[in-house]
């Protein structure tokens, strides 16, 4: 085909794009636009053509400083990239050079995509990032963290109050420090290194030594900062469980003093005549609910009918009417109150003997203290509705599994991230929706759940969705048995990971091109905080004064010592102004590095201060010009000679 064929196609593309999409010619005059730059600017394309594009995009009288073809030496492939707001609008900025059939340049296309909603992500971003310290800082749980061989770098508030110890009388003490035993602490090394093995996730429970001498229990947890590299050392978390410890065991003796009471005294039975109205008490050699047989028996019918909670009392009133008129024997629970007032939920079970006379009968019965009982019920109850409404509205996505990986119940949010529908949810096989690549790994993750009898693991993985999207996802997964204990069910926790995980790629794509422009440029950037006198370089800054990153730590002085003799006068009286000032600073000097070669260098400061005007944090950049200063060199000499 030939280009004539093709220019309806590209002339749909252009007027059609989502993008703005604007050709320029050499004197920045805009020739043509597309229908997207109409509607962005709220113009008609007549008022557009003619225009100065640095006039109507950015309403500036002159040319834009950051024009990038201000630039020399532009080749027809040039792409010249950058970012931009127009009208609070961000765009990332792409140019394309036009050349005449002779070469000439006669201007360029510029495409402006709008990148607002990435660039509101990334500062959300970055501020949950700032949230997570903040919390991290002030967590209730105690967080910290410790290097390869077990020291201690960094603890939270929390763990300094449970402890007892100032944050400078922790750091750099070896964690068995906080052991109460060395038995600990030897367990705690030993139950970690398998666990390295399988999970890379350690969880137990531990005895720590308060500095007041006092032992505290803790539930204890420690996992990789990186598991790809172990030496970058541990995360911890420390959470006190004294109180719970106490509670439980306080628990097991009341249980088991129960039991054995239940043992000895087995139930209190009752008889009651209805020819004499006499109701007695027998069969017990402890005290009911507070009371003695004796004073039960002292109660008679009208004073059991009081301790009866009020509003029990009509139903129990009905159920014993009904079993009279219908001769039979009777079940119910209600509420008793004991001697101290408080009440208490009884099992009453009784059963008629007639006489002759239908009103001379008798009523055998047995009261049983079933208040634990009930209240378990209760609680039971209450957990599951709370379950319910987790599973329900959880931001996060939770679904149940069986042990052959069959969906049995899966939350509206679960449904959300993948795509489905709850009703179409039940019955999936679970790894049916999961990215092939990622199944196996999951796979075994679930079989060694069960093998190694651990409580749960964290794993990322994809899904696929049915539009062949991929969503990642952060998985907790642990497992219990149903109600007859045969057969284990999966919890699965998932967490919609996929935009964090397409951020970190974009940071690092970023962090790649400023590190290969830096290093094209010949271009290095330092900083230096004066709050916290740490200096950082780029790598290009050890590279312009031929310097090993790993074996030279920069400082404040470190520039000035690099700084020809001759010269260093001229940065300091730069400087002192730039301060003096409070303006930026920039000045060509040469610099001796440690083989005794002399550069050259293009030096920029930058400062920033406080609302007092004091000094924060200076900034700037070191560009090598050495090249270019000898290619002078030679042009003057040629000059010269000529």
């Amino acid at each position: 085909m030939s280009s004539a064929e093709f220019e309806p196609f590209y002339s749909t593309l252009f007027e059609n794009s989502p993008d703005l999409l604007l050709l320029i010619d050499s004197h920045f005059s805009i020739q043509h636009v597309n229908r997207s730059v109409s509607r962005f600017l709220s113009l008609p394309v007549q008022e557009i053509l003619g225009a100065q594009c640095h006039s109507i995009l950015f309403g500036h009288s002159e040319r834009c400083s950051f024009c990038p073809f201000f630039r020399e030496n532009l080749s027809p492939q040039s792409l010249l990239s950058g970012r931009v707001v127009i009208r609070e609008r961000h765009f990332s900025m792409n140019c394309f050079p036009l050349y005449s059939q002779n070469g000439d340049f006669i201007g360029f296309m510029d495409q402006l995509h709008d990148i607002t909603v990435e660039s509101q992500h990334l500062l959300q971003v970055e501020q949950q990032e700032r949230y997570l310290k903040s919390i991290f800082k002030a967590s209730p749980i105690g967080f910290g963290t410790v290097s390869s061989d077990f020291v201690l770098r960094f603890v939270n508030k929390k763990i300094c109050y449970l402890t007892g110890y100032k944050e400078e009388e922790l750091t750099n003490k070896e964690l068995s420090f906080l052991f109460y035993s060395q038995d600990d602490y030897d367990h705690l090394r030993s139950a970690f290194v398998e666990a390295r093995g399988s999970e890379y996730i350690f969880k137990g429970q531990f005895r720590w030594l308060r500095q007041a001498g006092q032992q505290l229990d803790v539930l204890f947890t420690m996992a990789p900062i990186d598991t790809e590299n172990l030496e970058q050392g541990y995360t911890i978390s420390v959470i006190d469980i004294s109180s719970q410890l106490l509670n439980e065991r306080t628990t097991q003796a009341v249980v088991a003093n129960r039991l054995n009471l239940a043992t000895l005294r087995g139930s209190l039975h009752y008889l009651y005549e209805a020819s004499s109205g006499v109701l007695k008490f027998s069969g017990l050699t402890l005290p009911f609910l507070g009371y003695t047989v004796r004073e039960c028996n002292e109660l008679g019918l009208p004073g059991y009918k009081k301790l009866i909670h009020p509003e029990d009392w009509p139903t129990v009133a009905r159920q014993l009417l009904r079993s009279l008129r219908l001769r039979q024997n009777y079940q119910m629970e209600y509420r008793l109150r004991t001697r101290s007032g408080a009440y208490i939920y009884i099992q009453d079970s009784g059963f008629l003997v007639m006489g002759v006379n239908p009103l001379a009968f008798h009523v055998h019965g047995n009261l049983i203290n079933i208040d634990e009982k009930k209240r378990n019920q209760d609680e039971l109850q209450s957990s599951e509705m709370r379950f319910r409404n987790v599973f329900a509205y959880a931001p996060l996505g939770i679904v149940l599994l069986e042990e052959n990986y069959q969906i049995i119940e899966a939350n509206p949010k679960f449904c959300g991230i993948l795509g489905i529908s709850p009703e179409a949810a039940p019955g999936q096989n679970f790894f049916s929706l999961v990215f092939v690549a990622d199944s196996p790994l999951l796979k075994e993750q679930f079989v060694s759940l069960l093998q190694q009898e651990n409580q749960f693991f964290q794993l990322e993985a994809r899904f696929l969705l049915r539009e062949d999207s991929i969503v990642w996802a952060n998985l907790v997964v642990s497992y219990f048995y149903d109600s007859s204990k045969k057969q284990p069910l999966y919890l699965v926790v998932v967490e919609d990971i996929t935009e964090k995980i397409r951020t970190e790629m974009e940071l690092q794509q970023n962090e790649a091109r400023l590190r290969e422009v830096s290093r094209l440029a010949q271009l290095g950037y330092w900083n230096a905080d004066y709050m916290t006198l740490k200096v950082s370089w780029s790598d290009e800054m050890f590279k312009i004064f031929n310097l090993d990153p790993k074996g030279y730590q920069p400082t404040v002085q470190s520039l000035f010592e690099f700084i020809h003799p001759e010269d260093l006068p001229r940065l300091q009286e730069q400087a002192t102004r730039g301060l003096g000032k409070r303006q930026n600073f920039q000045i060509q000097l040469r610099v001796k590095i440690l083989s005794g070669q002399v550069r050259y260098v293009h030096f920029n400061g930058y400062h920033q201060y406080d609302d007092l005007g004091n000094l924060l944090r200076s900034s700037g950049t070191v560009q090598d010009i050495t090249a270019m200063k000898e290619h002078e060199k030679e042009l003057v000499e040629a000059e010269e000679k000529a």
